[in-house]
């Protein structure tokens, strides 16, 4: 039920009502918002109900006076609605002053998207062109609630736009709220043309003179082009009319000359059959205030039908110049037209010169929106030409002096691209099949547009990924089936802004792709701004920002021409939202470039290089560089090429001199050296160990040797030739033997000799108590051995981390166990990582680990025997000088059940004591230590120490006995000191004055050997040695007749319940 009031008009100069203070008080006391809610005055004129929707001020009517002869005056006062006078006057429904309405408040009313409008007049349509922008500042100041089939206005200064609305998105009774999203779609009101001229002279320049005599279907075609938005092409496709204009002998400068497309042409020779037509060209720029509404004009056509040129198409439904609303067209320049086969339907080509006169100056404005008016009268066309005679020292450049059309400006020419063929054609297709099925499904009848999804290139920091997209949006700009704008964002440097400036920059971006469609838009490094959730970490930001990306995104990419990319990390970097809603359907993967691409790019690196300088480059061998720079990404290989010039700089004017600086001639020496303490990208957080150990400093083990470098090193060393093995390789080994005998050695070993990154993992560093924790360090494991590939990952002791399931009370390493098949042998697989395991207990470890395609094979580091504990001796002795006398092959028939570490033992032991020999102090004849008095004391110790007082008093007291000996104890602190003091620079001395070659080596005796052989037993006793055999025995056999066992514990009685 509504409350009654009287009509009171106030020149509020708005479409809103000021309520009446018994509701006014009620609302503002629980804080209603106005933009929340509508007022429904319903009332009855000449007999029929009426209903009018506005909406609320937020301010309450004046009170109404009181009736004159009453009493209780406040009792009887009437509630007031006041509105503005001139809008109630435009309803034209029969309300005037004193009216008696009934008021009701409508709340939860929809938000309209969009809203389909025609101004009134063809005066409101002039005056909104002229001020489109005031109107799309304040629009929501003034409307706040619109109905179908009424009028609602805009005050402009003194001027009132009235418009009618025709249509909202949603349909609603009985009305619909304006929002800042709300999309505001003014269709235009032109003029009516005039009646063909009588016989009259008139001037041949002037707008209506010109129009008067067309004919009607000319006049009709001509409006049509004139309201249509022309796509400017950048001044790199200039069409061949433009280069041979300046050799004709026409008597037009190509300044003055825009060139169109054949069917645009004819519709002007048709307006024009004279030839001498002139027209108005102006740059229609994209609205930047920031307006409360939203009134957007699309540029190029959709199925509504109200929309201007279709880009790349036949243009669409004429009268639908909506994009003059929100333009802004103050600079114009007089051109002729000239056709061009070459110029795409749609767009228009001009000078450099001309796009400065109409107000592009950034970059020459690639498809800017030009409009084609009509053309001046002779009194405006004498002032432009003024104008332009005053300001050609601003206007003119020397290319358009010339008569040659400009080019872009120069720059540094960027690099090919090399090694990516696949990732840039992937890219390639999808751009051209997007834009294609947008057009086709855009003409097809009764299908609407569909917008397709999202490209996400992923790959590493440094990996090509803008480079790429650089080169591929570059070749769509000049593409004749795409001619997209690019609109580039590095999201990296919006990452730390607030929610609400975010939003306004996301809003700016999709506004200004929709206004250039077809565009592809490139959001590079999105995971920056809208990154995945954190753990232990409020999720509400992210998530909020990932909606309102997807809110913005969504309806622009669905209603435009527009082509989405982004670039991250991955996948997982990203917020989930946005693969969840399929914004970014498919993805792009770039990854390291191998041998052959990285050949390639450092030669187009290197050509660079010569081509802009002196230097030279004709003895380098890029296959070689190629072969040592496994894992190195491109920002790597450029950054390597700049140090190597810089090292090539450097070795020049160090051997040559002054005068003698000539060109520089890069080498391979060069590269070397700048590999030095360089650290590729994809390394600089991962953590590796460095080996010095090499196959030389390994005795015995000849078959797990052999069985290393086939499975390791020869994949790495002949990469083209186990490329096309057309069998899985292997990528797994478990190293299983007696404690001591080489396991981690070897790996260290193969890490060195190969090339590869070497990540050691202690079994138990990765065990952690809490659900997850351990299957996180493990997937963290195998991404940083993925960053650093080529890499080898070595587990040692490894039967600790993954034991057979089952046997774990806790059940952390269960988790770990399966976390590692995941990863071992998951749908993804190992790229470039080995594994590497090794373990004394083989028996212990979960059979599933064993299987094919996770530690393909086992290799048994044995005893050594007699040979090979010979090898072992004789690579140990390598690094110590060994006597002549000294035969190794007696102590290797001497040292049955010795492993090669006790082995290694007995050589670093006998050197030991050949070292103490050599620095044990020499003892004179009595057996006392040379440099110290009888029993090793100094002279001045155990006794008074004579000294003498300088400046002393001969009165004074004599010391007492306790006093004497603190005096002696500090006086022989001080000479101890220096004493140690010329000794040490004796010693120091004569260090300095011995040549290294007069050094005498410490040279190992065979009684050293014998001596440390006394005191050295094996490691692993004869029983351990018994049992471990046995073990393995078992573990070979089982493996090869039954297949492993299952792992599962044993339920009879006695059976053992523990791993042990």
């Amino acid at each position: 039920m509504g409350r009654p009031a009287v009509v009171h008009f106030a020149p509020l100069r708005n479409c809103l009502a000021n309520l009446p203070l018994s509701l006014h008080g009620p609302l503002n006391q629980r804080g209603v918002a106005p933009q929340s809610i509508a007022v429904q005055l319903s009332f009855k004129h000449d007999g029929q109900p009426q209903q009018v929707v506005l909406g609320w001020t937020g301010l309450p009517a004046s009170v109404a006076p009181p009736v004159q002869g009453s009493r209780g005056t406040a009792a009887l006062a009437q509630d007031r609605v006041e509105m503005d006078p001139q809008f109630a006057a435009m309803l034209n429904v029969g309300l005037s002053e004193g009216t008696t309405v009934n008021i009701e408040l409508l709340r939860d009313l929809p938000h309209a998207t969009a809203v389909n409008v025609t101004p009134s007049t063809a005066d409101d349509w002039e005056i909104l062109e002229t001020n489109a922008e005031f109107v799309e500042m304040y629009l929501l100041n003034q409307v706040r609630a619109v109905k179908e089939g009424t009028m609602v206005g805009c005050w402009v200064g003194s001027s009132l736009i009235r418009f009618v609305v025709d249509s909202t998105s949603p349909t609603a009774t009985p009305a619909v709220l304006l929002t800042s999203s709300t999309e505001l779609i003014v269709a235009p009101k032109s003029r009516h043309a005039p009646p063909p001229a009588s016989s009259k002279t008139h001037d041949l320049s002037a707008t209506h003179s010109t129009s008067s005599a067309l004919t009607s279907a000319a006049a009709a075609e001509w409006e049509q082009a004139r309201r249509r938005l022309l796509r400017l092409l950048p001044l790199s496709l200039a069409p061949p009319e433009a280069a041979s204009s300046t050799d004709s002998s026409a008597h037009h400068d190509d300044h003055d000359s825009i060139y169109v497309c054949p069917s645009l042409a004819r519709v002007v020779k048709k307006a024009f059959p004279s030839g001498s037509g002139r027209f108005t060209v102006a740059h229609h720029a994209r609205p930047t205030g920031r307006g409360s509404a939203t009134i957007d004009a699309p540029p190029s056509g959709d199925s509504s039908g109200r929309s201007g040129g279709a880009a790349g198409g036949e243009a669409t439904s004429p009268g639908a110049a909506s994009a003059g609303v929100s333009g802004n067209e103050h600079i114009l320049a007089e051109v002729r037209v000239v056709e061009s086969a070459k110029v795409p339907v749609g767009h228009v080509w001009f000078s450099d010169a001309l796009r400065r006169e109409v107000g592009i100056r950034k970059g020459g404005g690639a498809f800017e929106l030009i409009r084609l008016g009509a053309p001046l009268t002779s009194a405006a066309r004498k002032f432009r030409q003024a104008q332009r005679q005053k300001d050609s020292h601003v206007s003119t450049s020397k290319t358009a002096s010339s008569g040659k059309p400009s080019a872009d400006p120069p720059s540094i020419p960027s690099p090919a691209l090399a090694g990516i063929d696949k990732p840039l054609t992937q890219l390639r297709s999808h751009i051209v099949n997007s834009f294609t099925a947008r057009r086709l499904s855009r003409s097809a009848k009764g299908r609407s547009a569909a917008g397709a999804p999202g490209v996400l290139v992923a790959g590493a920091s440094g990996a090509g990924k803008t480079a790429l997209l650089k080169m591929v949006t570059e070749e769509m700009e000049k593409d004749e089936r795409v001619l997209s704008r690019t609109i580039y964002v590095d999201c990296s440097k919006h990452a730390d802004e607030r929610l609400p400036t975010l939003k306004v920059r996301m809003k700016d971006w999709f506004d200004e792709a929709c206004w250039h469609a077809p565009t592809v838009l490139v959001l590079d490094n999105l995971d920056r701004m809208i990154a995945a959730e954190v753990e232990h970490a409020d999720s509400f930001p992210a998530v909020h920002l990932a909606n309102t990306f997807l809110s913005l995104a969504l309806p622009a990419l669905a209603s435009r021409p527009i082509v989405f990319i982004a670039t991250a990390q991955g996948s997982t970097s990203l917020h989930p939202l946005l693969s969840s809603t399929h914004l970014l359907g498919e993805m792009v993967s770039l990854r390291g470039p191998d041998k052959t691409a990285r050949r390639d790019i450092l030669n187009v690196l290197v050509k660079a290089k010569t081509s802009s300088s002196d230097l030279t480059a004709s003895k380098l061998n890029y296959a070689s560089i190629a072969a040592v720079t496994e894992g190195y990404l491109p920002a790597d290989l450029r950054d390597l090429v700049d140090r190597a010039v810089q090292q090539a700089a450097i070795r020049s004017m160090s051997s040559a001199s002054a005068s003698s600086y000539g060109a520089l001639e890069l080498t391979a020496d060069d590269f070397t050296a700048a590999q030095q303490g360089f650290v590729p990208l994809s390394l600089r957080d991962v953590k590796l160990q460095k080996s010095e150990v090499q196959w030389a400093d390994i005795g015995g083990l000849t078959e797990a040797r052999k069985t290393l470098r086939e499975t390791l090193e020869w994949p790495t060393k002949y990469g083209a030739i186990f490329a096309s093995c057309p069998l899985r390789l292997r990528s797994g080994l478990l190293l299983y033997g007696y404690p001591g005998c080489g396991k981690t050695l070897l790996a260290s070993a193969v890490a060195k000799e190969c090339g590869l990154n070497f990540i050691s993992v202690k079994g138990p560093e990765i065990l952690n108590k809490y659900i997850g924790a351990s299957e996180k360090s493990v997937r963290d494991l195998f991404e940083r051995a993925q960053a650093a590939k080529p890499c080898i990952l070595f587990f040692d002791e490894f039967d600790s981390i993954a034991p057979k399931r089952g046997h774990d009370s806790t059940g952390v390493t269960d988790r770990v166990v399966n976390q590692m098949l995941t990863q071992m042998d998951g749908a993804e697989g190992l790229d470039g990582v080995y594994v590497l395991a090794a373990t004394s207990r083989p028996d212990l470890i979960d059979p599933a680990l064993l299987r094919p395609g996770r530690l393909d094979k086992s290799v048994l580091c044995d005893i050594p025997n007699e040979q090979d504990r010979l090898e072992i001796m004789e690579s140990a002795a390598r690094k110590i000088h060994l006597s002549p006398s000294v035969s190794l092959a007696s102590y290797a028939s001497r040292t049955a059940g010795f492993s090669g570490a006790d082995l290694q033992a007995l050589i670093y032991n006998a050197h030991l004591d050949a070292i103490h020999a050599t620095i044990a102090p020499a003892v004179d004849a009595n057996g006392q230590v040379e440099g110290t008095g009888a029993g090793g004391k100094t002279d001045y110790e155990g006794g008074d120490i004579k000294y003498v007082v300088l400046g002393g008093n001969e009165d004074e007291k004599v010391l007492s006995r306790a006093e004497q000996a603190t005096v002696n104890k500090r006086l022989e602190q001080i000479m101890s000191a220096m004493k140690e003091a010329s000794r040490s620079r004796t010693m120091k001395a004569a260090a300095t004055s011995a040549s290294p070659a007069s050094r005498a080596p410490t040279v190992v005796e065979d009684f050293h050997l014998q001596k440390a052989l006394q005191t050295t037993r094996p490691s692993v006793p004869a029983e351990e040695l018994a049992r471990l055999r046995r073990i393995y025995s078992e573990f070979v056999s089982g493996r090869s007749a039954g297949g492993l066992p299952s792992g599962e514990a044993s339920d009879e009685v006695g059976g053992r319940a523990s791993l042990m």
